[in-house]
């Protein structure tokens, strides 16, 4: 998973994604079960259902990331991340921003992992820096 552009500053400011929207970049988010063949062990934690908890909590998914696969048997259960803001966070940029950060896979690749984290603004002009405080 290439996580070079999470923290991009110019992606910083944003709308809310909507589901259609996660759903063309990020179809294994929407996955109904596991992928055939996980262990009998393994628990389906299902990522649609964790973000719609979010939004009734007011956090907003602004930027959303999917595994890409080796193996076509994987396709649509890979690897995702989805980053959450505050909705009364989304069109600003203070010094100090919390946000979300939601792991997962369907394949057994992945446990299903949220993080919370801060964003520090470092650059005044909103095209600048800024660093991830965890």
């Amino acid at each position: 998973m290439n996580t070079g552009n999470i923290s991009r500053p110019s992606q910083f400011k944003g709308t809310a994604l909507d589901s259609d929207s996660l759903r063309s970049r990020a179809p294994s988010i929407f996955a109904s079960g596991p992928m055939t063949g996980v262990s009998g062990r393994y628990t389906f934690v299902p990522t649609a259902r964790i973000v719609e908890g979010l939004r009734e909590l007011d956090w907003m998914p602004v930027e959303v990331e999917e595994q890409r696969i080796r193996t076509e048997l994987r396709r649509g259960y890979q690897k995702h991340l989805i980053r959450f803001r505050r909705s009364s966070q989304m069109q600003t940029l203070d010094e100090w921003n919390v946000e979300l950060v939601l792991l997962n896979s369907h394949d057994g690749g992945c446990a299903y992992q949220l993080h919370a984290g801060i964003y520090r603004r470092i650059c005044s002009n909103g095209r600048g820096g800024g660093r991830w405080i965890l």
